[in-house]
């Protein structure tokens, strides 16, 4: 019951938390924290100059189809970082584009409309009390264009292909002197030959210098895995770590029991709180 009445607290100070955010977005009130939006001072509400005329440089580009990622190298070699110092990645790059913030508009995104990762585009609700950088009309023409699920197909040919190991190799090439490797490497054909490359994305510590030829390397990783499973080594392995793992399952066993003790004594709490509460009446 106390978990119960906990829960049900928890549940209505979410939808006031809810509603809140909504009637600040309605009414264009700055919302969160955090560092300062690139292209506007640390109160937030007034434009700094030389940024906002990057933006408008950035709008321009996308809009006259460069791609992210160039626009990227060439503000890291012009000395262009975001307001932590760090320099721009395609996927921030992207968000900040494709804000409605810097048209001077508030943009509102539910938190039940999303998991894991903040959608690109949000439900414009207001204008906001800030200034725009970018014009209204602009900021529409450059949410299409970056939101067009087109933009980002990689294809080869005509279908789309699937790579056994992506996500798993990892990059053994150092970017730079005392830099280690081991960025994740991703299909990317050349020619029609499907390799696996470590991809030169701006303002990471990608090399950009690493490939190898997928079929190949499948062929090698599945060799190595098969010679492992025949392993007589592997097999023992995995039995040692089963009898390993069985004190764990105890220690869980043991545990569980704690807690259900736990519980029962709480809910004997609780009981004797009622009656005395009922004799009192």
């Amino acid at each position: 019951m106390l978990g119960a009445a906990a829960r049900h607290e928890a549940e209505h100070k979410a939808e006031r938390q809810k509603r809140q955010r909504r009637q600040a977005a309605e009414a264009g009130r700055i919302a969160g924290g955090g560092a300062r939006p690139f292209g506007y001072e640390d109160a937030r509400v007034t434009i700094r100059e030389s940024e906002a005329r990057v933006i408008q440089e950035g709008v321009r580009r996308v809009l006259a189809n460069e791609s992210l990622a160039s626009i990227c190298r060439d503000w890291q070699a012009r000395g262009i970082v975001s307001p932590v110092g760090k320099p721009w990645k395609p996927s921030r790059l992207r968000r900040l584009l494709a804000s409605a913030r810097i048209s001077g508009r508030r943009e509102h995104t539910p938190r039940s409309s999303w998991e894991a990762t903040r959608p690109l585009l949000g439900e414009i609700v207001a204008d906001a009390v800030w200034p725009g950088i970018i014009s209204h009309e602009d900021s529409d023409r450059i949410r299409r264009v970056l939101s067009d699920p087109a933009r980002r197909r990689k294809v080869e040919d005509t279908t789309k292909r699937s790579y056994l190991l992506s996500g798993v190799l990892r990059c053994g090439k150092p970017k730079a002197e005392g830099k280690p490797g081991g960025w994740g490497m991703v299909g990317r054909p050349r020619s029609g030959v499907p390799r696996y490359s470590c991809p030169n994305v701006p303002g990471t510590d990608a090399c950009g210098g690493a490939a190898a030829n997928a079929d190949r390397t499948d062929d090698h990783v599945r060799d190595m895995v098969l010679a492992a499973l025949d392993s007589p080594l592997f097999v023992q392995r995995l039995r040692d770590q089963d009898h390993a793992g069985k004190d764990l399952y105890d220690e869980i066993r043991v545990k569980r029991r704690w807690v259900r003790s736990v519980a029962e004594e709480v809910t004997g709490r609780v009981r004797d709180l009622r009656s005395r509460h009922r004799s009192t009446l």
